[in-house]
């Protein structure tokens, strides 16, 4: 099951599968991975802004982690994992697992999905194939039986 929900930045597709023995279902069930788009001008998600604002960067200037994020989502990413999990506890936060991927996969994927996706947003942005990571959180649009 794949989902289109932002225009510009992200696509979020879900593993269906019909084995629940395997590892990989295991390990990704109940997730969801968060994919980089790019814009169909051929300018990047990532290059409309910086990783961190001018006021951003004096604010964190102190946190060694933040202050370096070659881009916005990975700045985004390391600012939950370093500051809101710490401030609301990691139970109530998911930062999320940043994966490695290949542009051959992100290539591929963006072919099986195609024809799921509205032609308006095809027709805006593609999976960015140049990024090396996508974001693998919890599938936070279910709730587990009995655990409302």
């Amino acid at each position: 099951m794949l989902t289109d929900l932002n225009l510009y930045h992200e696509l979020v597709c879900m593993y269906l599968s019909s084995s629940t023995s395997d590892f990989q279902h295991s390990y990704v069930d109940g997730k969801v991975l968060r994919v980089e788009k790019v814009k169909k001008n051929g300018i990047s998600c990532e290059e409309l802004s910086s990783a961190l604002s001018i006021d951003e960067s004096l604010l964190w200037k102190e946190d060694c982690d933040l202050l370096p994020a070659p881009t916005s989502e990975i700045a985004k990413h390391l600012y939950v994992q370093h500051v809101m999990c710490l401030l609301l506890g990691a139970d109530h936060v998911d930062a999320g697992v940043r994966v490695l991927v290949s542009g051959d996969f992100l290539e591929a994927l963006g072919k099986n999905i195609l024809s799921q996706r509205p032609s308006w947003r095809v027709n805006d942005a593609d999976v960015n194939t140049q990024c090396d990571y996508a974001l693998l959180i919890s599938d936070h649009s279910v709730f587990p039986q009995g655990n409302y």
